[in-house]
């Protein structure tokens, strides 16, 4: 049985972390950081099965880069329709930092990996989803067929 429970370990942190909600949109630099790290955000647990539920995932545009001598990051949050392009940015969450004393791309990452999770600990994901699904129910309605149209 002993031998079992590293493996049992594993499979139950795989499992904590086995939400997946976003999509990037923008940089690869965002798939890596969310892949070697996760997210750390405080309310990763409470919105990963509300998305989940509603069938939504989060459209995530972000960078890291090195301005003027300052590192930067930045994140914004939106809602998209997992089986769809539908999209909501009505409610979107962003977040920005800086370093001026620090001017590299490793400092510039970890802004943006603390940006990603700033923004996500910020997000109103009940009415985001809210207006998820008004954006769904315009987009059937605006493809559903015209009554009298052949």
């Amino acid at each position: 049985m002993k031998k079992y429970l590293p493996l049992l370990a594993f499979f139950l942190a795989m499992d904590a972390q086995a939400c997946t909600l976003y999509r990037s949109t923008s940089s690869n630099t965002v798939v890596k950081l969310l892949a070697e790290n996760g997210w750390n955000a405080k309310k990763f647990d409470a919105i990963c099965p509300k998305l989940n539920r509603a069938n939504a995932e989060l459209l995530i545009d972000g960078q890291a880069t090195v301005l003027g001598g300052a590192s930067v990051g930045w994140a914004v949050l939106m809602l998209k329709d997992r089986d769809s392009n539908v999209t909501t940015s009505d409610y979107s969450s962003k977040s920005t930092s800086m370093n001026t004393g620090v001017a590299s791309m490793d400092t510039a990452e970890a802004l943006l990996y603390s940006a990603l999770n700033s923004a996500l600990d910020a997000y109103n994901v009940d009415d985001a989803l809210v207006s998820l699904d008004d954006a769904r129910r315009k987009t059937r309605a605006a493809l559903a067929p015209k009554a009298g149209k052949k």
